[in-house]
């Protein structure tokens, strides 16, 4: 263990001085795959490690680009071209759907209120409606001029993930940021809702989490979408039948694609 840490503090200062040289970030993210064996040994140590030890100790991983690296490491998947596609592909059929198919109050206020955002997130809002799930169970809106200490000062970020947008409304991204376990892990580097949605669920790849119970239905409904399996439609229906399992702890074994 002790020659672990040696190592893993040793790559670590490696990375920071090439950053603080100014080598190009090509470079850091080479670096940062050449240890991913280190990094997922910490990530598994048990007892499990608090996010902020992690961060402290690999800080580049918290990174846009370095969290969507990892997660395509582990699972072979690229996270963001595959939601794009399926957003492409699937989510105006989704939104129609519901326009043709629904009565329901809380999806017909959605369909309204989000007609003028990105697909992606007009997707996520009615699927929430549809599933009675409440948006602050997944999705947090701060002020499009908000810092990292002004989201955590403002809010009590849960344990769990959350995608905070700033922008200050339902309809416009303006940037975005991930929090867990109560700080905010990561900021955005594009302007899109669908590049904030998947590294978060690279977040609950990445660091082995359960998707939190107020956002079940919609994170492994959009899960089904990045893997493209079954009928999509016919699962609207099905899965507002089944319970949500109970989760008694926010880190434990991560949800498998």
């Amino acid at each position: 263990m002790k020659q672990w840490n040696r190592n893993a503090k040793d790559w670590t200062k490696s990375i920071a001085r090439k950053v603080q040289g100014g080598v190009e970030k090509a470079e850091v993210q080479t670096l940062m795959e050449k240890t991913i064996c280190l990094q997922r040994r910490h990530i598994n140590t048990i007892p499990t490690p608090a996010i902020e030890d992690i961060r402290s100790k690999w800080p580049y991983l918290f990174s846009q680009k370095c969290i969507y690296a990892h997660f395509e490491l582990l699972t072979d998947l690229n996270v963001l071209r595959l939601l794009e596609l399926a957003m492409e592909e699937c989510g105006q059929s989704i939104i129609e759907y519901f326009r043709s198919k629904s009565t329901n109050k809380n999806v017909q206020s959605a369909l309204y209120q989000g007609e003028n955002s990105e697909v992606a997130l007009h997707v996520v809002q009615l699927l929430m409606a549809h599933f009675a799930e409440t948006p602050d169970g997944f999705i947090l809106l701060a002020d499009l001029s908000s810092t990292v200490a002004d989201v955590e000062r403002t809010f009590t970020l849960p344990l769990t993930p959350r995608l905070i947008l700033l922008g200050g409304t339902e309809q416009a991204v303006g940037r975005w940021m991930i929090s867990l376990e109560g700080h905010v892990i990561c900021e955005g580097i594009q302007q899109a809702f669908v590049t904030g949605l998947a590294a978060l669920f690279s977040v609950y790849y990445i660091f082995n989490l359960h998707y939190q119970e107020e956002a079940a239905f919609t994170l492994e409904f959009i899960q089904r979408l990045l893997c493209f399996s079954g009928d999509l439609l016919e699962s609207i229906q099905k899965e507002e039948q089944r319970p949500v399992e109970a989760r008694s702890s926010p880190r434990g074994q991560g949800e498998s694609f």
